[in-house]
């Protein structure tokens, strides 16, 4: 019996962003397939979703306007798999850039939140996955990233987050999963996602 082989294609998929500017992400289509693609990545490498740890909407503190900045993402669209009852709804999104400056003689430092991907599957998986950094500034840098799951009249079914120190000046890759019969039960009214990008850096009072 022969054994057949096939040649590896390092081609880059022209339909998928070639990076973090690239304005693709602005398509709702590509951002729901990156999304998905993240989703299988994790469901492939068995990736245990862990215990619930979904945040109750009352336990997610408000983010002071000033410093946050919120987008909000459909997810109308239900991905469905072969050979499997499991359904998914996700989004993604390259970047969210915030620049702060207060002249003179301090500096100035620049936030991102990049490559993030989010979704939620019908048997309750969620996940929150990307990178929060900082370039530039002084010291007493931090972010978070705040991920809601919104059902029909804009009510919060849970949300996850994740928060993290940027002293001295790097990238934070990060990855929040679990598990809620919460978001089982109500996956066939979610809507939207929010997502809320909070930078601060210790100069800004």
């Amino acid at each position: 019996m022969g054994i057949k082989t096939f040649t590896p294609s390092f081609k880059r998929d022209p339909s998928l962003p070639s990076g973090v500017w690239d304005p693709m992400w602005q398509q709702p289509e590509v951002a729901a397939r990156v999304a998905v693609d993240a989703y299988l990545a994790l469901r492939y490498a068995q990736k245990d979703f862990g215990p619930d740890a979904l945040l109750e909407p009352a336990a997610m503190s408000a983010l002071s306007a000033r410093f946050t900045e919120e987008r909000s993402f459909g997810l109308g669209e239900v991905k469905l798999f072969e050979g499997s009852t499991t359904r998914f709804r996700g989004g993604s999104y390259g970047e969210i850039y915030r620049r702060y400056t207060y002249g003179g003689t301090r500096a100035a430092v620049n936030f991102h939140a990049q490559a993030v991907t989010f979704g939620v599957d019908s048997e309750g998986r969620y996940f929150l996955k990307g990178v929060l950094g900082r370039v530039d500034g002084d010291w007493g840098n931090r972010a978070a990233l705040t991920c809601r799951f919104l059902a029909r009249g804009g009510q919060c079914v849970g949300g996850v987050s994740f928060s993290c120190a940027l002293d001295p000046a790097h990238d934070e890759l990060f990855l929040v999963t679990g598990q809620s019969p919460r978001l089982a039960q109500g996956f066939d009214a979610l809507e939207s996602a929010q997502l809320s990008f909070f930078s601060k850096s210790g100069k800004s009072g």
